[in-house]
């Protein structure tokens, strides 16, 4: 089953309307989002080392929709930190033009959970994401987690970055 995890735009999204480079957090640990889940340290830690190189950066989740590549990504005290170009595509210079308007409000992951546990929070039933196993970060519309999303928008001289294995299958889990 593929799962996603949305997050919006912090409110203060800086941009420089000249760039293609986006960064900012796809996911933030240790608050309870709107699907009742939380995202723990290190959660993204063994997926990191084993599929770093292989996390795709989509269109609200379209794997028909490639946005562009990932530059950079790691867990800091805040959550997920990435850094990726947006392609010159028709596809990409929408998302820019969106991004510019603030008219996008959210990020987003697309993982399977490895490792979770349920407890209670605040009188409520939530779903604690331990070790997750990551295939793609995206732009989207509609958010989950208040809490994370895009810091800055600029140019960048990417690297390259290594492709998937060939033969490597499996669909991430989409929570929505």
């Amino acid at each position: 089953m593929t799962e996603t995890k949305l997050i919006p735009f912090s409110s203060d999204v800086k941009l420089d309307y000249q760039g293609r480079t986006i960064e900012g957090y796809a996911a933030t640990f240790g608050n309870v989002d709107l699907v009742n889940d939380i995202i723990h340290p290190n959660a993204f830690a063994k997926t990191l080392v084993e599929r770093g190189g292989k996390v795709k950066f989509l269109w609200q989740h379209d794997t028909k929709a490639p946005l562009g590549r990932v530059l950079e990504m790691n867990e800091d005290n805040n959550g997920l930190y990435f850094k990726a170009v947006i392609s010159d595509t028709q596809q990409g210079r929408d998302a820019l033009a969106l991004l510019r308007d603030n008219a996008i409000e959210g990020m987003s992951i697309g993982y399977e959970p490895i490792v979770s546990d349920f407890s209670k929070y605040d009188g409520k039933t939530v779903r604690n994401l331990r070790e997750l196993k990551l295939h793609e970060i995206s732009l989207v519309t509609f958010p989950a987690s208040p809490l994370a999303g895009v810091t800055a928008l600029k140019d960048a001289d990417p690297e390259p970055q290594a492709e998937a294995a060939p033969g490597e299958s499996g669909e991430p889990e989409v929570k929505a």
